[in-house]
């Protein structure tokens, strides 16, 4: 591809991504294994000069870029307005003007879209890239009034017919490059704004009074609302696992987490950097709310493991990773107190609010259960508490956390930033608990191929994938843990608040079988419903 500009506005607040979204810049939405605006960076090729528009979560923007992608050149400006009158799209390309040269042709295109291979990025002149949408969701778009493969006219949201207009997909080339500024410029400063805001229609329509603008039909993907990114995500890997207020990205050989809550990247930082080496990849890089490890050649458990694996696996945390830490024993419990009970109500009233709570199906799988907080009312929390065992920990010790290198050793992902605050010592029954939970729930392969959850007139049915010899491993865990004097109830307690804990963090069905999978789990733990024979009507 040619060399030149590409300029990319990561400004806008994306309010169309909805609440769940809201904590992370629309550019950076993880689609496959990188985020959109690497998928731009992808299709222009790394030879490219880079003007990134920012405003909105900047930092973020510029965080992710430099850790990602480190041998490109960016020039970041900063853009105001970033809302209210006068701002916009065009106004914020107004803003990057200066950094990409006025008389200097430049590629643009919107952050919060893929493009597709069917467009000629190679072509000369000044083109836009076009896409079919219908008539009702023409409003939100410029649309174009073809003729001849040139634009002939242009009418900016408002409602008009598929049959005799394309929509601007925000990808275009611009060379007639002072007949476009200047006509941007002038509009701005007339007040000229479509629906309160400076449009690059200005710009492009002085252009296409000189007959030179070209539309190219191109394979487009517009992520911008949060309904449209969810499908994507759910056509690319079937269900989607994402958690809120993590990222995740895997490109040039590095692992990136990008975290809402900047302690919880910090946190990872410093257990990955103290702790044995090996046990944790190689952190890289790290900036805030970012951390970036070494990717490690290997695959997860999930698709190799079986018992004498296992045993293998237990062997190796306990001698590498489960270092006994010095701390007072009251001290601890009440660390145990505030990361199992403290948390666990707080989940509770996420799961509530987003009304998970609001039927809670008498039966599960045939078996008459109690709702949730009659059985966390029956805990013994402070035995829970004061059972705990202080040790360098993982905190999400499941298989697809635990990569089998290709050299035949093991490499552990994804770990947790702290137990209760604590960055020196989490519950060694925490991570046993965790693997066994991951026994049962075969996360990869849900990731996949999603779960089943039918609320039928006498209770719930569950359906999902366990682990490939879940039962076998199930035993070789408890096994373990008796020989090395673990509390069998605690971790049965444990596994079903896990369980519990994780199911306001995800979308329907998932959040309910966890739900209903918990008060199978906690009733087992606490004697409830063991012998119970009043069934369901299959």
């Amino acid at each position: 591809m040619t060399s030149g500009v590409v300029c990319i506005l990561t400004a806008g607040r994306g309010t169309r991504m909805g609440q769940s979204l809201a904590w992370l810049n629309k550019a950076l939405l993880p689609v496959g294994d990188r985020a959109a605006i690497s998928h731009l960076i992808d299709r222009f090729g790394p030879e490219k000069r880079y003007v990134i528009g920012l405003g909105h979560l900047a930092d973020q923007v510029r965080g992710y870029l430099e850790i990602a992608h480190p041998g490109i050149v960016f020039d970041f400006v900063d853009i105001e307005p970033v809302s209210g009158p006068g701002s916009g799209p065009g106004r914020s390309l107004l803003c990057c003007a200066d950094a990409i040269g006025h008389d200097e042709p430049f590629f643009f295109a919107p952050c919060d879209a893929l493009i597709g291979p069917g467009i000629d990025l190679n072509a000369p002149g000044d083109w836009v890239g076009t896409a079919r949408v219908s008539e009702a969701e023409s409003v939100e778009f410029c649309n174009f009034r073809l003729d001849g493969g040139l634009v002939a006219g242009i009418a900016d949201k408002v409602r008009v017919s598929p049959e005799d207009h394309s929509a601007f997909t925000g990808v275009m080339r611009i060379e007639s490059c002072s007949a476009f500024w200047r006509a941007l410029a002038e509009s701005g400063e007339r007040g000229g704004t479509v629906q309160g805001e400076l449009q690059v229609s200005a710009g492009l329509d002085a252009i296409r009074a000189g007959g030179n603008l070209r539309a190219q039909e191109i394979e487009w993907t517009d992520l911008g609302n949060q309904e449209a990114y969810r499908a994507e995500l759910r056509r690319r890997s079937g269900f989607d696992f994402t958690k809120p207020g993590e990222a995740l990205y895997v490109l040039h050989g590095r692992v990136i987490k990008l975290f809402e809550r900047v302690s919880s990247a910090s946190g990872r930082v410093q257990r990955a950097r103290a702790a044995r080496c090996g046990v944790f990849p190689e952190v890289l890089d790290a900036a805030e709310g970012f951390v970036a490890y070494r990717f490690v050649e290997g695959e997860t458990l999930y698709g190799t493991i079986d018992h004498e694996l296992l045993g293998r696996l237990l062997r190796w945390v306990k001698a590498e990773l489960w270092t006994p830490v010095k701390v007072a024993r009251d001290e601890f419990a009440g660390a145990c107190d505030a990361f199992y009970r403290g948390k666990t109500f707080e989940r509770l009233e996420m799961l509530e609010a987003s009304g998970g709570l609001i039927h809670e199906p008498s039966f599960v799988d045939g078996v008459a259960l109690p709702p949730v907080r009659d059985l966390l009312a029956g805990i013994d929390w402070d035995r829970l508490a004061s059972g705990g065992t202080p040790v360098v920990f993982h905190g999400d010790l499941q298989f697809d956390n635990v990569l089998l290198r290709v050299d035949g050793g093991f490499t552990l992902l994804d770990w947790r930033q702290d137990f209760a605050g604590r960055l020196d010592a989490g519950d060694l029954d925490y991570d046993l608990a965790k693997m066994i939970g991951g026994i049962r729930l075969d996360y990869a392969a849900i990731k996949a191929k999603g779960v089943r959850y039918e609320d039928a007139h006498r209770g719930s049915v569950l359906g999902y994938p366990s682990c490939r010899h879940a039962e076998e491993l199930e035993r070789s865990v408890f096994t373990f843990a008796r020989s090395i004097g673990r509390d069998v109830w605690r971790l049965e307690l444990l596994v079903g608040l896990i369980h519990l804990n994780m199911a306001p963090l995800h979308a329907a069905p998932f959040d309910l079988l966890l739900r209903d999978l918990a008060r199978q789990e906690l009733a087992l733990a606490l004697g409830i419903g063991k012998d119970a024979t009043e069934r369901a009507a299959v």
